[in-house]
């Protein structure tokens, strides 16, 4: 009875993946580094973008997986 199935669009996204820590200072620098990478190939986004991280806090930083990505 708590579980509610919904039906979403499908969306593509452009997607940069980094490892380490993703504090608000190195996920910013990073957002900079896709944006231009965007950039530099004449791609143009409007959208959000969205940080996900996912691992375990307790991961060491170089075995995390952090992935920025913007939909297309």
């Amino acid at each position: 009875d708590n579980i509610i199935f919904e039906q979403i669009p499908i969306t593509n996204y452009y997607v940069w993946r980094f490892s380490g820590r993703a504090n608000a200072t190195r996920a910013n620098t990073q957002l900079e580094l896709f944006q231009k990478a965007l950039s530099d190939q004449w791609i143009q986004v409007t959208a959000t973008p969205i940080l996900n991280q996912y691992n375990d806090p307790r991961t060491i930083p170089f075995m995390r997986t952090n992935e920025r990505r913007i939909a297309k």
